[in-house]
């Protein structure tokens, strides 16, 4: 006798949702509801209505903007953080800043393999809380290099050697 598989399997990761009186809102009978690497700009997160309870509910490395977490979130599964942990977050840029807390200090979820911008996760020590893998900016220049003027040499800085070769041509 094969039973039947009441409700749906809902897996929502790596989104960013802000200016949302709700981010969510679960209505149906739900058999499986999880939650991970989601970034909260913002109070109003998931409202449960009348029939709406998820049967399995699973939040995790979720990352919220504000005093505390919306109560079906585990604290310990997930992080409460104010905007400096994020690079703009009055303009809507919920990449993570260089020194938030919500850096290398998630756990690893199997079905989390890459950030919303295709970093691969972990991309530090272990996973980011978040959609956002953080990303150092990171650009080799040379300290200085030398050019050569006529008969003169100088030792010039990477953004004024390419003024400076440009000048030579003329």
């Amino acid at each position: 006798a094969g039973g039947s598989d009441n409700g749906a399997h809902v897996i929502a990761l790596n989104n960013v949702m802000y200016a949302n009186e709700k981010a969510l809102r679960v209505e149906d009978q739900l058999r499986e509801f999880r939650l991970l690497n989601n970034t909260f700009g913002g109070p109003g997160i998931v409202e449960f209505v009348a029939g709406g309870a998820a049967g399995d509910f699973f939040a995790a490395n979720n990352l919220v903007l504000g005093a505390k977490l919306p109560s079906p979130f585990p604290v310990r599964l997930n992080r409460v953080v104010d905007s400096s942990s994020f690079i703009d977050a009055g303009q809507g840029n919920y990449q993570l800043a260089m020194k938030s807390p919500a850096i290398d200090s998630a756990m690893s979820l199997s079905e989390v393999t890459s950030d919303a911008m295709g970093v691969s996760r972990p991309h530090g020590k272990a996973y980011d809380f978040g959609a956002y893998e953080y990303q150092a900016a990171s650009v080799e220049l040379p300290i200085s290099h030398t050019v050569q003027f006529g008969g003169a040499v100088a030792v010039v800085a990477p953004a004024l050697s390419f003024l400076a070769a440009k000048r030579k041509r003329r």
